[in-house]
This record gives structure tokens, sequence and C-alpha cells, in this order.
């Protein structure tokens, strides 16, 4: 049970993550300069690898009581992102069809699959995710608390907290700016 848990909770950390970047990226696609000189969509794969691996870490070491995103009302976020994602698009049917999935396209590099197909599978991982959360939820509030490992506290989770969000800060710069991106593989002999 405590395997199916753990599962649910991360591909909830995924899902939650999934639509908040989307969202942060439609608020980029909105202005015309940011966008034309950032790849605004790689926002969402870096949201989701920091997000994963804060999950992660904090199953084997406890640098929070509870993240924010495993609360009971973590759905708002969810729901928060899908207001600002129609905002952006201004509410347009069509709008809504073609951007988002155009922004999830260019992020995870995906040029060969169209955007009927990006949005099928959006909308998979939507109904998938919102019927997760639903019952890691349910889970989370029958099953007995039995973690008993205490929050790291002091240097040792600044130190942790640091480096995390300094990789994640250059990850962000490396995923979303081009320039910076062609810089470090040409460096590296990518």
């Amino acid at each position: 049970m405590n395997r199916i848990k753990w599962s649910m909770g991360l591909f909830n950390t995924l899902f939650i993550h999934f639509f908040v970047g989307l969202a942060v990226a439609m608020l980029m696609v909105k202005w015309t300069w940011l966008d034309m000189r950032t790849n605004a969509g790689a926002i969402i794969p870096a949201l989701l690898m920091i997000s994963g691996f804060v999950y992660l870490i904090n199953t084997k070491v406890r640098i929070y009581q509870t993240l924010y995103w495993q609360r009971p009302l973590a759905i708002i976020l969810v729901a928060a992102s899908g207001v600002v994602i129609a905002l952006t698009n201004s509410f347009n049917s069509l709008h809504m069809q073609i951007v988002p999935a155009s922004t999830v396209r260019a992020g995870f590099f995906l040029k060969n699959i169209t955007l009927n197909q990006i949005n099928v599978w959006v909308g998979i991982v939507f109904l998938i995710g919102i019927v997760s959360y639903v019952i890691y939820h349910k889970l989370q509030t029958s099953i007995d608390n039995d973690d008993t490992r205490s929050t790291l506290k002091g240097t040792k989770r600044i130190i942790i907290l640091t480096v995390m969000y300094t990789v994640f800060i250059i990850l962000i710069m490396y995923m979303v700016q081009p320039g910076i991106r062609y810089f470090i593989n040409s460096l590296i002999g990518i």
C-alpha cells in the first residue's frame, strides 16, 4: 500500500506542476518580448523535474513536514492554472486548442507530434490526474500517518534547499533561454 501511495503522490506532484508550469508558460507567451527570446514551454519540464526531485528527496530526507501540493486544497493550484490558461487565451476555444498545445510541444521538443495529439494527451493526463488526486487524498486520510521521521532543521535544511533551488534556477535558465543552452552545449561539445 505504501508503494501505491508513494507512486500516486509522485504522479500528483507531476500532474499539479504540469498545469502550473503550463499556466506560467502561457503568461510568458503573452509577453511578446519574453516569448520571442525564450522557449516559454520549457518551463514545464523544468518545473516537473524540480518538483519531482523535491518529492523524491522529501520521501528520503524530510525537508518539509508536508509539501504544499500534498495538502487537500492543492487542487486549487490546478483550478487557478486552468483559469490563467483560459484568461491568457481570451476564453477563445480556437486559441485554447492551439496555443497551449503548441507551448507544450515546444517545451518538450516534440516537433513530430501534431497539436491534436498533444491536446488528447493533455486531456488524458488531466482526467487521470483528477481521479488520481481524489484517490490519493482518500488514501492519505484513511491510512494512519506512520511516518515518524523528524523534519530537518537548521543548517542541513538550508544547505539542501540552497543547492536544490540553485540547480532549479540554472536548469530554468538552460532550458528556457536558447542562447544559454547553445553556449553550454558548445562548451561541453554536444
